[in-house]
């Protein structure tokens, strides 16, 4: 579900999935083959949520904004709390899984269905 709030509507790139079961509401913006799956909820009604090229939000991850979390920060826990900095290892790391969560998401997107 796709929901303005407070005049804010979410802007997603048309190469992204977002999955039927997810909730994003407000001020969003969605990038370039991201794909958000089943049961995420991304809650832009306090503060802008900007999720990057070819981020991949695992199932029923919530995403949900008071503070700015600078790049490149491992934030983890609930509410979650900057644990430090990524390494080379964490870039090699996504960068071989990237290709991998974005052809998934044309997949998914091929095989139609609802979408925001």
């Amino acid at each position: 579900m796709i929901r303005e709030f407070q005049g804010k509507k979410p802007k997603i790139h048309p190469t992204a999935f977002v999955s039927e079961f997810a909730y994003v509401i407000g001020d969003v913006e969605i990038d370039e083959y991201t794909m958000i799956l089943p049961g995420v909820i991304i809650r832009g009604d306090s503060g802008k949520i900007k999720i990057g090229k070819r981020t991949n939000i695992q199932d029923n991850s919530v995403v949900h904004s008071d503070a700015r979390i600078p790049e490149r920060t491992i934030v983890t826990g609930i509410p979650g709390k900057p644990r430090g900095e990524t390494t080379e290892k964490h870039h090699e790391l996504i960068k071989r899984t990237a290709s991998h969560y974005t052809q998934r998401g044309k997949n998914y997107k091929a095989e139609g269905g609802l979408e925001g």
